[in-house]
């Protein structure tokens, strides 16, 4: 197997082209490495790439290479964000690389219109989300994102959790980079680096520059562009890989090798690796059950974001879907609890506010927000429930950059998720929010519980106009079904709002696509539920993780 090291070693395509992708899986493991790199697009015109469909006889014999060897795809390589990219045309490369396990998009840029740019890259990271994946922006020196500190502008304006930048070493130093420049990057945000060498001295034209980086590279140790300070810098950070591929740490080989160290915020660690090589996990007469409660069931995602995590860390447990109506609730609930096997509950619509009243106690936050959304079995029998909501939601834009402290907020829609996501809003700092409902009374009693608890918070009651707001957020059921009509005129939201979805049916609502028309930075719903994950793994008793971890993972679909 691979070498033992904080960051497990691969193969990446580039290094051998020529080696068509299974036979490339089996040398790669010859070589000691834990996966590969494939290159399924062109990365740019007349470049050599492989394609496998999802289904095809390529596509099926790449899987079961890969099983055999007990190897993984890492990446997929590579795209050009050019003026005239269109991120949808890539839908089919991701459904094909998500369903052999790939966890990265390797891309550049190339368009003169940063503004464009940003928003193509965020646009292709809600795309990558989708199939559990992330996209890593590389620098260049003939590119428009011609260093590292221009790469990180453009991944940090985009503002999306699973982009980050790939460290090329070649690269940053043909664009006068340092290791200088590798630590000054975020925590977090280099996701995987590539490791070569080259001769000191830089080609003297752009055209030699791009001759070198696709024909001239070096093994690690060959040259000098690379020395050990390049890869010091990235120890403490995400992942890592090499142009000239070696199978690792300490003392490079002779074989080319992609490398890449994967942190715990990006990867599973290596019992993660031998749980997947082990086989898909099954339901047994040990495996504990957490109930999905709510009806109807067919927009639920949380199975396909749990479901791989408890198989990746081997954990015996299930999250399964259970449809139940709002009439036979409270009875279905009693009894549910009585199985042996039960540990908890996943509570969602139409079924929060109802869930309250069935528990032996309830969180603060729970309180506030008058519903529940996730309940545990007690050893002593008794539930306990608690709110995770708000606080995915609230999460998930801070970690895009929005400081919500003195901000405007207006949610619209004053059940169970909006009562969260307002009570999680007041404890961020707010200075004033407008809540309604379509049914008054209920934005009214919201009203009371926040002005209990926050007395200084400047609320509002009884309108969805967005006009005048920071933030906006649709907390109602709107965009679950074709033909709904938008939770406000979107009309009156400025350019700039921040725009929050909680609707998960399909990533980009009818609202949300309206919102992005106008240029608002927006959230879709799946952010809220990859952001609280964490919090309800802790709450079962379950460990930890971080939302990138169960993106690298998941299997969402729409």
């Amino acid at each position: 197997m691979h070498t033992s090291s904080d960051w497990p070693l691969g193969l990446a395509h580039f290094t051998c082209i020529g080696v068509p992708p299974v036979d490339l899986v089996r040398l790669a493991a010859r070589a000691g490495c834990a996966a590969v790199g494939l290159r399924l697009y062109p990365a740019f015109p007349g470049a050599p790439f492989y394609e496998l469909p999802t289904g095809s006889d390529a596509f099926r014999a790449m899987r079961r290479a890969l099983a055999d060897e007990g190897m993984r795809v890492h990446d997929i390589e590579f795209v050009t964000l050019s003026e005239d990219f269109a991120p949808a045309s890539l839908a089919g490369i991701f459904d094909s690389a998500a369903g052999l396990g790939a966890r990265r998009l390797s891309v550049c840029g190339d368009d003169a219109d940063r503004p464009r740019l940003v928003a193509r890259f965020a646009e292709l990271c809600e795309l990558a989300a989708g199939f559990g994946m992330g996209v890593d922006l590389e620098c260049m020196a003939w590119r428009q994102v011609a260093s590292l500190p221009e790469a990180v502008r453009v991944v940090e304006a985009a503002g999306r959790p699973n982009g980050g930048v790939l460290v090329d070493a070649l690269h940053l130093a043909r664009t006068g980079g340092s290791p200088d420049d590798v630590r000054a990057v975020p925590p977090g945000l280099i996701r995987h680096a590539q490791l070569c060498d080259a001769p000191a001295q830089a080609p003297d034209s752009t055209e030699a520059i791009i001759q070198e980086a696709r024909a001239g590279r070096l093994a690690p140790g060959r040259g000098r562009c690379l020395s050990p300070r390049w890869s010091r810098p990235c120890r403490p950070r995400p992942p890592c890989r090499s142009r000239y591929r070696s199978p690792g740490p300490p003392r490079p080989r002779r074989i080319c090798g992609r490398t890449w160290r994967r942190p715990a915020a990006c990867s599973p660690p290596e019992h993660h690796q031998e749980a997947g090589r082990r086989g898909k996990a099954m339901i047994r007469g040990t495996t504990t059950l957490i109930a999905h409660l709510g009806y109807p069931t067919e927009s639920f995602k949380a199975p396909m974001i749990y479901n791989p995590w408890f198989e990746s860390r081997g954990i015996d447990a299930v999250v399964m879907p259970m449809g139940v109506k709002a009439e036979d609730y409270p009875e279905v609930f009693r009894a549910l609890f009585r199985l042996t096997n039960i540990r908890g509950a996943l509570v969602t619509m139409p079924h929060k506010i109802t869930t309250i009243g069935l528990l032996d106690e309830v969180s603060t936050t729970a309180k506030i927000a008058g519903s529940c959304n996730a309940v545990l079995r007690r050893p002593d029998g008794t539930l306990l429930g608690d709110m995770f909501d708000g606080a995915g939601f609230v999460r998930g834009i801070q970690r895009k950059g929005r400081d919500l402290a003195g901000a405007r907020v207006l949610v619209v829609g004053s059940g169970g998720v909006g009562s969260a996501i307002a009570a999680s809003l007041a404890a961020a700092g707010i200075a004033g929010i407008g809540v309604c409902d379509y049914t008054p009374a209920v934005a009214e009693a919201l009203a009371g519980r926040l002005r209990e608890h926050y007395p200084a918070l400047e609320i509002a009651t009884g309108s969805n106009d967005p006009a005048g707001y920071d933030v906006v957020v649709n907390a109602t059921p709107l965009g679950m079904k074709d033909g709904d009509p938008l939770p406000m005129d979107v009309a009156r939201i400025a350019p700039g709002t921040f725009v929050g979805e909680v609707v998960m049916k399909q990533e980009h609502t009818p609202f949300l696509r309206a919102a992005l028309e106008k240029g608002c930075p927006i959230q879709v719903g799946t952010d809220m539920l990859f952001e609280q994950i964490p919090a309800y793994l802790e709450f079962f008793g379950f460990g930890t993780t971080t939302a990138e971890e169960l993106r690298a993972v998941a299997r969402i679909s729409y």
